[in-house]
């Protein structure tokens, strides 16, 4: 367990930053949760079409389609190991029951 804490380590690491709730919650705090569209990354990256229109909808603007779907991150990482993927499980499970409960869905990170 790593014992440096500083208040850039939290602001500016991974694991800090993948906590999602308590980033939406002070959006939630100032809008009203209707005027925000939550979307995930793994939705856009696997069907961008769908998404790309359900974003215009949402803000109310004529819908266009692209001719491409241009892939800003299109990056392969070799998997990880089993006892890092359970450890980042076992880290992200109250952080990611949190954001449940706040937006009332699950996003299935398991």
């Amino acid at each position: 367990m790593m014992s440096y804490k500083s208040e850039n380590y939290f602001k500016f690491s991974y694991l800090h930053s993948e906590c999602y709730h308590s980033h939406l919650k002070n959006w939630l705090d100032v809008f009203p949760k209707k005027q925000l569209l939550i979307i995930k990354g793994e939705d856009f990256f696997e069907n961008p079409k769908t998404i790309f229109a359900k974003v215009q909808k949402f803000l109310e603007l004529p819908e266009i389609e692209l001719q491409k779907y241009w892939q800003a991150f299109e990056i392969k990482y070799t998997p990880l190991r089993e006892n890092t993927r359970k450890s980042l499980q076992k880290y992200f499970e109250p952080h990611n029951f949190k954001l449940y409960e706040l937006l009332n869905t699950d996003f299935q990170w398991n």
